[in-house]
């Protein structure tokens, strides 16, 4: 049997289309199994032992009945609460990973302008000093 999530996620693990079927039906049978014996589909009448019901899982969900078809919310505003704050937060998380990314990008571009004045600065001492002009006129012309 896999692990048994928490009670108040069930309803919406069950919907959800990527559980195995297997492991939904399991998951429709665990709030029964807790009030009452579990019963194999076999077709004696007696209750089958829960050790029993385990190691013939495989058999059981072949022919257990289907889950109910799954039917989306009415409206897209209708999902709880929570879910719909837990959507407005990735939005937000969102947006501030876009204005980190712009902002970062305006760092390294103004890096960029920076190093590239640099370099023509020295172009410009370079080219100076072999025209034979003075350091100290140098100074005076490029700061």
């Amino acid at each position: 049997m896999h692990g048994q999530p928490k009670a108040k996620m069930v309803p919406h693990l069950i919907r959800c289309p990527q559980v195995p079927n297997d492991v939904r039906l399991e998951w429709l049978k665990a709030p029964s199994d807790t009030k009452h014996p579990p019963i194999s589909t076999h077709s004696s009448s007696a209750p089958v032992p829960a050790s029993e019901t385990e190691s013939g899982a495989a058999e059981n969900v072949e022919m257990a009945d289907p889950p109910a078809p799954v039917r989306p919310p009415e409206r897209p505003g209708s999902y709880p609460q929570s879910h719909s704050q837990h959507l407005e937060v990735l939005r937000i998380k969102a947006n501030v990973a876009k204005f980190k990314a712009k902002a970062m990008e305006a760092k390294y571009q103004a890096m960029a302008m920076e190093a590239e004045f640099m370099a023509e600065k020295m172009a410009a001492r370079v080219k100076l000093q072999g025209m034979g002009i003075p350091e100290v006129e140098i100074d005076q012309l490029i700061e």
